[in-house]
């Protein structure tokens, strides 16, 4: 699929813009972990209202689409092997459904890096409940590897912004649940 479920936008769009507004930030320097097609940054960079840096790390080349041309810089690469050398800090981390695609012993490494490198927000969406998933599309970084939950995420120092009950993307039709969440540094 390599595409955040349509939920997640709102939530996430609301909550920049007023992070914005009461930091006072006049550009947003924003890290896209794990772009996919991409569509999920070109629609904060479409909406935000004031202008954005837009860096996207992808390992799956296959899933490009025309929104990467959004991104000013682009890595196609393993996000495992970009946080291992990137030193950079940005004003907001995304990781729009990307930590169930992880082994649950590399989860943390990830959510570490991202707090570690964003100056204000880091975005994190996710099945909260079971939600199988195999390789899609001849992508095997769609493959649903590790479930985290709702209480896991709050006491890392996640704030719940939605939970929504969605069907999945496998053979028998079924729902999960989604959350999206922010981890404030300020």
């Amino acid at each position: 699929m390599a595409i955040s479920h349509p939920c997640n936008k709102k939530p996430v769009l609301d909550h920049l813009t007023s992070t914005i507004a009461s930091q006072h930030l006049a550009t947003l320097d924003v890290l896209d972990l794990g772009i996919g097609k991409g569509e999920f940054g070109k629609f904060i960079k479409d909406n935000v209202g004031i202008p954005i840096r837009l860096t996207g790390v992808e390992a799956f080349a296959k899933c490009r689409s025309e929104c990467w041309s959004c991104y000013d810089a682009l890595h196609i690469e393993d996000i495992r092997a970009f946080i291992k050398r990137e030193t950079g800090t940005f004003d907001v981390v995304l990781l729009m459904d990307v930590l169930e695609h992880l082994e649950r012993p590399e989860g943390p490494a990830l959510l570490n890096y991202a707090i570690g490198h964003a100056r204000h927000s880091v975005f994190l969406s996710t099945p909260i409940s079971r939600y199988p998933q195999g390789a899609l599309r001849g992508n095997p970084y769609q493959q649903h590897i590790s479930l985290w939950t709702d209480a896991e995420l709050r006491d890392l120092g996640f704030r719940e912004l939605l939970r929504k009950r969605v069907f999945t993307y496998s053979l028998r039709k079924m729902f999960a649940w989604i959350g999206v969440y922010v981890f404030d540094k300020s």
